[in-house]
């Protein structure tokens, strides 16, 4: 399209509305869900046309956004921007990201495309396997991160570091169409921490430490977590130490993911030479502290870097990655608890269908199953990238509900028994046939009983043969068999009888064109069927109320030192009485034992037992 065919539109002005939608629909990706999503969308020429003109003459400044706190794994400050400057943040990291990456490291791992924190664990593993000689040769490993990292980045440094990248993105033949330093020093001279409205539960802001509030800084310091730009930028600010320890002090062995970073070698002398130098580079450079007082680490004891314990022949998963995917698989399956019915007692389902007891009834609500099938997914992710097969399967004994509700075999998450939660975008069911092969999903080991208006209806031969129940005619090429919902219990019941559950498929009061929308709404299982099930699963024969305790071991070591001193330390045992006077040593029973390397027991034993240190990896689930 010319410049004559769009009412005489300026090319520059045309060059940015082009730009700044494509922005507004990464932006948008995933979240038009949302509030502020809909509203921009609602007027988004009026928003577009705004930041156009704003952006072409070098005026843009972001508007005051929100805050809120997260307290897992801490409390810290998490801030938002408003959508509109989330179009403008997408718009400059297009034109600024390729020069970036062009310019990284291969060393860093974050905020790269295929390069995230799965990635660095590899590559941490892949080094320490290389530098080893196949775990042939003992191999030291320095880990250091930043204090503060966001919150401490001196922003004038940072516009020394972006300069030049920006100053080739302005020079090249594709230059964006508007003022790229004008708006990233826009971003760079922001007080977020200052304009930021305070949203989600106000309380939580009292357990945020002053050192990690970013008004609390001075003016010349601290980026905002959350923001696009913030990621790229604080990337770029340790891009120099990237260069400085791969090039000037000629490591190979060398990893970083944002502010955390591990150094790699055979000679430990040199390492701690290392750890003077980052040190005295970071301070000068880019006007930052870091944590110094960590021992080198032997990499067969394993290294604790972004969520993995890494060893040169394998990785674990931390142990705090796994409690967490506990209980938040466990807060996701508390909407799915079955509901128990006794025999002589009723109730009613949505849509009108009566089952009487004895049963079981599983709600199939599509939020909670959606949300039980992304969290075993993100787990199962992350064990999978390390030697997490073993640790899959305790999960799964610990939440029956995942194997009740999903099917992952084959590498394919799916819901079990509501493997059509919700139309499919863009595949609209253009009969009552297509839409019942899709939320029955060809599935022969339960009975699916669909609601077709004040009546149920068994729409597949294979269920109505089951149940020998005569068809009759619903339309011109179409039979079922079924009765009005009130008095469907009896099918049910039959079903029951025969050990075969029945899928209620209920209509929502959505309509798409003339076909009613249905969504699976309860699976009515036996009672004593679902008993047993449970008791083989989880050895009770009711899903538990209560949190699943993660099984420990029978004592944990708190490590003090490292090196050589855990070698000897591991061939130590001792003997803890429960009661009796104080030994020869001095030693009072139920206290820690101190032993020569400067470790320390706690018994947790309550008989006379032989306690000795626990595995090398204190985070090994």
């Amino acid at each position: 399209m010319g410049t004559r065919a769009t009412s005489g539109m300026p090319e520059n002005t045309l060059r940015i509305w082009r730009a700044l939608w494509a922005a507004a629909r990464r932006a948008a990706r995933r979240k038009r869900r949302k509030g502020a999503v809909a509203a921009f969308e609602l007027r988004a020429l009026d928003h577009v046309n705004d930041l156009a003109v704003t952006l072409a003459d070098g005026t843009w400044q972001p508007k005051p956004g929100f805050v809120f706190v997260t307290s897992k794994p801490k409390h810290r400050e998490i801030h938002a921007a408003r959508f509109e400057d989330r179009v403008v943040h997408h718009l400059i990291m297009a034109h600024l990201a390729p020069e970036l990456e062009r310019r990284f490291s291969p060393a860093s791992y974050a905020c790269r495309v295929g390069m995230g924190t799965h990635a660095a664990a590899e590559a941490l593993r892949s080094w320490l396997w290389r530098l080893s000689r196949r775990g042939q040769q003992r191999v030291w490993v320095l880990r250091m991160d930043v204090k503060n990292f966001f919150h401490t980045i001196h922003l004038p440094t940072l516009a020394d570091v972006l300069r030049r990248p920006i100053a080739c993105v302005m020079a090249a033949h594709s230059r964006p169409p508007f003022d790229l330093n004008a708006a990233v020093q826009a971003i760079l001279s922001d007080r977020p921490g200052l304009r930021a409205v305070r949203v989600g539960r106000l309380r939580e802001f009292a357990h945020v430490p002053e050192h990690k509030r970013l008004a609390a800084q001075a003016n010349d310091r601290g980026l905002p977590i959350g923001n696009l730009t913030s990621q790229w930028f604080a990337n770029a600010y340790l891009d120099g130490l990237d260069h400085f320890v791969r090039r000037t002090l000629g490591f190979r062995g060398y990893v970083r993911y944002m502010d955390d970073f591990v150094v790699c070698d055979t000679d430990p002398q040199r390492l701690e030479a290392a750890r003077q130098r980052i040190t005295a580079w970071l301070g000068v450079q880019r006007k930052l502290a870091v944590h110094c007082d960590w021992p080198l680490v032997v990499a067969s004891d394993g290294v604790d870097f972004i969520g993995h314990i890494v060893r040169p022949s394998y990785a674990l998963v931390r142990r705090r990655v796994v409690i967490a995917a506990h209980d938040r698989l466990w807060r996701r399956q508390a909407a799915l608890r079955p509901r128990r019915l006794e025999a002589g007692q009723t109730v009613r389902l949505p849509g009108g269908l009566v089952v009487d007891g004895p049963a079981a009834i599983f709600p199939l609500a599509a939020g909670p199953l959606r949300a039980l099938r992304d969290g075993w997914a993100a787990f199962t992710a992350a064990t999978r990238q390390a030697a997490g097969w073993a640790l899959r399967q305790r999960m799964r004994r610990l939440h029956p509900f995942v194997a009740f509700h999903l099917d992952d075999r084959r590498g394919a998450m799916r819901l079990r028994y509501a493997w059509g939660a919700g139309r499919p975008t863009g595949q609209p069911d253009l009969s009552l046939r297509r839409q019942i092969d899709r939320l029955l999903a060809r599935r022969r080991d339960v009975v699916g009983l669909v609601q077709v208006g004040s009546h149920a209806e068994l729409l597949r031969p294979f269920d109505w043969r089951r149940l020998r129940v005569p068809p009759h005619r619903l339309g011109r090429a179409r039979f079922g068999a079924g009765t009005p919902a009130a008095r469907a219990g009896a099918l049910v019941a039959r079903s029951l009888a025969r050990g075969t559950p029945v899928l209620w498929i209920a209509e929502t009061g959505g309509r798409a064109g003339p076909l009613a929308e249905r969504m699976p709404t309860a699976l009515v299982t036996p009672l004593g069927r679902t008993i047993g099930y449970w008791r083989q699963r989880a050895g009770t024969d009711w899903p538990a109320h209560g949190r699943p305790a993660w099984p420990l071991r029978h004592c944990r070591a708190l490590r003090r030192g490292g090196g050589c001193a855990r070698q000897h330390a591991r061939s130590l045992t001792c003997a803890v009485p429960r009661a009796g006077p104080p030994d020869g040593a001095g030693h009072q029973p139920g206290q820690p034992m101190a032993l020569s390397s400067g470790q320390y027991l706690l018994p947790f034993a309550a008989s006379t037992v032989t306690i000795a240190l626990a595995p090398r990896s204190p985070d090994k689930p």
